[in-house]
């Protein structure tokens, strides 16, 4: 081999090992690390926790109460978002609608157990429910709920609930809705 060849076979060689070198330090490097639970997409699912409950102490109370109340005559969702309630007509001003409804849910909905059509909204309104803001979206979904002729009762945030005084605002809805 001349001079020449010698380089050229030297730079190529150079090339192979410069475009392995990450490699090979990731391989050196990477063994003592934990493997990451990130996928390519970059997305650390480490950050992510499962909750004890979907509900705080105060709606788990409820539930319990509105459990014994109902029982199988009607389905109890909790949490649900009003975009799963209502839907949005397409058309101009689809996503401002859209995007009113998408980020809001109520406590509870009573659904008719063999359709699963809503029947009614429960919400425990706790102290938050006394901000400007909350006063705001609670004033939109009363409407809301309202317009479309869906009932939606409200109820204080408790430590304990009376069952008779829920029996009795769920039985005013039952006897307007017979009429």
């Amino acid at each position: 081999m001349n001079g020449s060849e010698t380089n050229i076979l030297t730079q190529y060689w150079w090339l192979i090992l410069l475009a392995l070198t990450p490699k090979i330090l990731d391989l050196i490097i990477g063994k003592g690390k934990k493997k990451s639970t990130r996928k390519k997409s970059g997305i650390n699912y480490e950050r992510y926790g499962l909750r004890r409950s979907i509900l705080t102490k105060n709606e788990l109370k409820f539930y319990e109460s509105l459990k014994s109340i109902v029982k199988d005559k009607y389905t109890i969702c909790a949490k649900v978002k009003l975009s799963d309630i209502f839907y949005i007509k397409n058309g101009r001003g689809y996503y401002a609608a859209l995007g009113r409804v998408n980020q809001k849910h109520v406590d509870f909905l009573l659904c008719y157990p063999k359709s699963l059509k809503p029947f009614m909204g429960i919400e425990v309104d706790d102290k938050s429910h006394q901000r400007s803001d909350r006063k705001k979206r609670d004033k939109f979904v009363n409407k809301l709920f309202e317009t479309k002729k869906l009932p939606l009762l409200r109820f204080s945030a408790k430590m304990e609930y009376n069952t008779e005084e829920i029996t009795s605002e769920i039985k005013k809805i039952l006897s307007s809705k017979d009429e």
